[in-house]
């Protein structure tokens, strides 16, 4: 379809560009751990659907505005799957020290634990769509959002405060509607939105997280605090146009 001489001039000219993605998706890597930790915090600690629905739509695209949108959606499924097999390990009636495969109900014997299942399959399934259509909201607000908004960003010589307000006029009111539609889906259960967290899960899950915080070291909330600085420091580098100059 091209010649090796344009992809290798169109290489050179986006050098730049390839070089601040792989040091994005990299510091997200690094920082993995924090954001399973913000997230399993707004799951456990909202009870409305609403309001949780609006959090992690609002979060993913805060978080997709100045990161790589499909490492924070990774983050996001990563977070519902492991939460997902603990209950279902327990459902199952599985040993919490062994093994456990959550993509089959054959061990799942209550009818009361299928309908928590099938409920539970449903609040998550909500909740990832959310965090999906966030993470486009909050992407095209910024020129480090996605990788298109670079190149635009690199050809029209815009920096990071006057990319956003040029499309200001355009991604503001989308975000707002994309607020409103979430919120709208989950009040009238549009859709199959709407379900709620069963309470026998959200006991559970509970629970589950009340052993790991007590298990939590020092030096595990040392690595928190670093990422969080770390992520503190890629925001005001990328606001600021600085890692352009690193």
């Amino acid at each position: 379809m091209t010649s090796p001489a344009t992809v290798k001039h169109e290489l050179v000219a986006n050098f730049e560009v390839l070089l601040l993605l792989i040091f994005m998706v990299a510091g997200i890597y690094f920082m993995k751990q924090l954001l399973l930790f913000i997230f399993t915090k707004i799951l456990l600690g909202i009870q409305s659907k609403t309001l949780l629905s609006l959090a992690f739509c609002a979060a993913a695209a805060f978080l997709s505005a100045f990161l790589d949108a499909l490492t924070v959606i990774a983050v996001v499924i990563s977070v519902a799957v492991g939460f997902y097999s603990i209950y279902h390990r327990v459902a199952s009636g599985g040993d919490p020290a062994g093994s456990h495969d959550p993509t089959s109900d054959e061990g799942v014997r209550d009818e009361l634990s299928r309908d928590d299942l099938e409920n539970y399959r449903a609040f998550l399934r909500s909740l990832l769509m959310h965090a999906g259509v966030g993470t486009a909201l909050g992407g095209v607000m910024t020129m480090v959002g996605e990788p298109q908004n670079l190149i635009i960003a690199e050809k029209a010589g815009w920096q990071f405060g006057e990319f956003i307000l040029r499309m200001l006029p355009v991604t503001l009111p989308v975000l707002i509607c994309g607020l409103a539609t979430c919120a709208l889906v989950e009040k009238f259960r549009l859709f199959d939105y709407g379900t709620k967290l069963p309470e026998n899960v959200r006991q559970i899950l509970v629970e589950f997280d009340n052993a790991e915080r007590a298990k939590r070291t020092n030096y595990d909330v040392a690595k928190l605090i670093v990422q969080a600085l770390i992520a503190v420091w890629l925001i005001i580098g990328l606001a600021m146009h600085l890692l352009r100059l690193v």
